[in-house]
């Protein structure tokens, strides 16, 4: 050869048997590692495969990073240490590169989410742990499985439905973690895709594997295992770019009012030690099949619960409930109940909002202090807890919940200013 070799040289067949390829094939690859010191790469399939790279670059489904890393891990394998000092050099520079580095595994991710924003996790057989729906493209001659087309693909084989993809929301995130299957560390190329059912089969669903539907803060939390690892670092990195909530929590509240002789209008607030001095309220979860239009019967049972439980009242007898005239409204905030997996976590609190008028106040019973404040007292988030309940214990001055104040500014009870001149 008269040309100097290059630094790397690709051989390929256009396909087809002919006497010599191989004696070829084998002389060059020997002359290329041995004497010149250069990187011998071979196409994999032949014309077909440099065409399905070079659309996959074009249209940027591949990157030139992966491409490279994927070339100096393959390239040396089988080189020999090289006399010239250059090539010693770089030979030694790829090969540290080749043994602590891997080529990067291109997973499609569909992370499905239903009416209440939880993430669908299916257990994976083979990992031993819940995942989101997640796949490998396929590879063709030519062209190669489009990334969203991949992402469907997963979506439905979890769901047993059509889908769609929540338009606009796709994150590419590049991941080292731990392979459940061969456990070996992995680079791993997540494209991530918002996927929903598609609405006319959002009410049939057919999951037919072992699966969890959970609000992502109970995904990152570790109070259910196993979860993989990959589950929680794909749901932390696309929760802000998604705009899921982490957590969403729902509450009936009570709002009771009344006229003092002296001190004028009143609101009955009672006694949380995480939260202050608060409306009368309860959480409650709707069930993973609950339908939009079943929402307000659920908020309203909740709603009756908080009479009985929290004030001894019984709706319709010793208490009346009507919904407010805004019935709802979503605050946000961070969890302060201690001791609970939520405790710290973001979140959105959606309140059903509940007129209530007593009819037997002497039958009001509560284990915790109740108190009647003024708008003045919210409006400065302190009560003297002056004016209680014979039924209740006697309350002690402290802080009013910022949620009490944004109720009832929401519902035109309470100024959000107060002139006290």
């Amino acid at each position: 050869m008269t040309k100097p070799w290059p630094h790397r040289a690709a051989i390929l067949f256009s396909g087809g048997d002919w006497p010599g390829m191989n004696a070829l094939l084998r002389d060059v690859v020997r002359l290329g590692l041995n004497r010149h010191s250069a990187a011998v790469l071979g196409v994999k399939v032949g014309f077909a495969g440099l065409v399905r790279t070079t659309r996959g670059l074009e249209s940027a489904e591949l990157t030139l990073a992966t491409l490279i890393n994927e070339i100096d891990t393959n390239a040396d394998v089988g080189r020999k240490t090289s006399t010239n000092s250059e090539r010693t050099g770089s030979s030694s520079r790829r090969s540290v590169m080749s043994q602590g580095s891997q080529p990067q595994v291109e997973t499609a991710v569909a992370l499905v989410t239903n009416r209440n924003n939880q993430v669908l996790l299916v257990l994976n057989d083979a990992w031993a742990a819940f995942i989101t729906p997640m796949t490998k493209r396929r590879r063709g001659k030519l062209e190669n499985e489009p990334m969203p087309r991949a992402a469907i693909r997963a979506a439905v084989e979890a769901l047993g439905v059509p889908v769609r993809l929540v338009e606009g929301e796709h994150r590419r995130l590049s991941a080292q973690l731990q392979s459940g299957r061969q456990v070996v560390t992995k680079n791993y190329l997540y494209d991530i895709y918002h996927v929903e059912p598609h609405p006319d089969f959002g009410d049939r669903l057919n999951i037919r594997q072992p699966h969890l539907w959970l609000s992502p803060h109970l995904v990152l939390s570790g109070v259910y295992e196993p979860i993989s690892e990959s589950a929680r670092v794909i749901v932390r990195a696309v929760l802000k770019d998604f705009e899921i909530p982490a957590r969403v929590q729902h509450m009936s509240v009570l709002v009771i009012q009344r006229r003092h002789p002296e001190r004028g209008l009143q609101f009955l607030v009672r006694w949380n030690p995480d939260w202050g001095y608060a409306l009368p309220a309860k959480r409650w979860e709707p069930a993973e099949s609950t339908k939009p239009e079943d929402l307000p019967a659920l908020a309203h049972a909740a709603a009756q619960q908080v009479a009985r439980d929290e004030l001894g009242l019984e709706p319709g007898k010793d208490v009346v409930l009507t919904t407010a005239r805004s019935a709802e409204l979503t605050t946000h905030g961070v969890s302060k109940t201690k001791g609970a997996p939520a405790h710290g976590a973001e979140t959105d609190y959606v309140h059903s909002l509940f007129d209530a008028v007593i009819r037997n106040p002497e039958k009001m019973r509560s284990e915790r202090a109740l108190a009647w404040i003024t708008p003045e007292e919210i409006h400065y988030r302190w009560t003297a807890a002056s004016h209680g309940e014979p039924g209740a214990p006697e309350g002690s001055p402290g802080p009013v919940s910022h949620t009490t104040y944004e109720v009832l500014v929401h519902l035109g009870l309470t100024p959000e200013d107060i002139d006290m001149e």
